[in-house]
């Protein structure tokens, strides 16, 4: 079976499912999605309790496509602005409207999948409907990547937590940054199915998160990475009077142009 992969990007369905998620989070758990209103505004020093909440949610949201949850949601309502006419119209064949004693009149639940093929821009589901495998696949990796971006971006913010997230972590349990950079080199290895435009490539997150390219990790040490790009090495290599190419070189030539040496 062929599977989708970044050369069937779209930029607008991408946004479509950043704008999904968002909408998700805030309906799902309010509490914690006033948490990352306040996060994206402020530095949390000494909060990793709170930031620990935010990336447990979105870990728990990518649940909701890995575990093909049973998510029922009504609509109209005021997170996810899609109209009833335009769900009814991505209805699949095993798929209907569900009424019961929950909803009011002009409500009715619609369950996730229905909500994830709404989320497709109208190019994409038509190129897509003749093939409904093709397109669950697509429309849970677009789920899965924004909320990969999401939590990498929110990590990267709350970067300076992770050594006490690390100290958190129960004995026997693997240390949280160790989790992270595992995730980040199986990303690595998957480059071609991250289908978010956002997305800035393990490397960068890596860095940013660790001090060290990705390839460098485990090899050297963040502080010795830190000290050698600090330290104008190149300065110090051209600085020096023997090196063939180095600015005493440069001095020499320019002047024996000069006519100092005739």
């Amino acid at each position: 079976m062929v599977r989708p992969c970044r050369k069937d990007m779209c930029y607008t369905c991408a946004k479509n499912f950043d704008r999904l998620i968002e909408a998700l989070f805030a309906r799902q758990y309010p509490d914690v999605y006033n948490i990352k209103t306040t996060f994206d505004r402020y530095s949390m020093r000494n909060d990793s309790k709170k930031l620990t909440k935010i990336i447990q949610k979105f870990l728990s949201l990518t649940d909701y496509v890995n575990t093909n949850s049973n998510l029922l949601i009504i609509f109209p309502n005021k997170f996810i602005d899609y109209d009833l006419s335009d769900l009814e119209s991505r209805l699949s064949a095993t798929e209907r409207f569900i009424f019961d004693n929950t909803v009011s009149q002009n409500e009715a639940l619609f369950q996730l999948p229905t909500i994830l093929r709404t989320t497709l821009c109208e190019c994409c589901y038509t190129e897509t409907r003749d093939n409904p495998i093709f397109m669950k696949e697509l429309y849970r990796l677009y789920y899965r990547c924004s909320c990969v971006n999401n939590l990498f971006n929110y990590l990267i913010q709350g970067s300076y937590l992770i050594p006490e997230l690390d100290k958190e972590c129960k004995s026997g349990k693997p240390v949280f940054s160790n989790v992270v950079k595992a995730k980040l080199m199986e990303f690595q290895s998957k480059t071609d199915e991250m289908i978010n435009p956002d997305w800035k490539g393990s490397d960068y997150y890596f860095r940013k998160l660790f001090g060290v390219p990705i390839y460098l990790s485990g090899i050297i040490p963040e502080e010795h990475f830190q000290k050698f790009h600090s330290g104008y090495i190149t300065d110090v290599i051209a600085g020096h009077p023997l090196a063939s190419n180095g600015w005493m070189k440069e001095a020499m030539d320019d002047m024996e142009e000069m006519g100092v040496f005739s």
